[in-house]
């Protein structure tokens, strides 16, 4: 198993990552203000390597617009 986090993880990288070493890379996506907020399986990184994942249960979450307001959409 290896959690990445920090900073944004190349699509591409972890592509070839996964090609070589297998189904084993999980992305943990979030900030010093809050943590862990969303979490990227392996599943989830092949279907779509550019995703940070699902949100953490228990995290809320939403869509805002331009000025950041909610856009209503799911």
């Amino acid at each position: 198993m290896v959690i990445l986090s920090g900073a944004r993880l190349d699509p591409s990288l972890a592509r070839r990552f996964m090609d070589t070493f297998g189904d084993i890379l999980y992305n943990a996506y979030g900030s010093s203000e809050v943590g862990i907020c969303a979490f990227a399986t392996p599943a989830d990184l092949r279907a779509a390597p550019e995703t940070v994942g699902r949100p953490i249960v228990g995290t809320p979450v939403g869509i805002l617009d331009a000025t950041g307001s909610p856009s209503g959409r799911r």
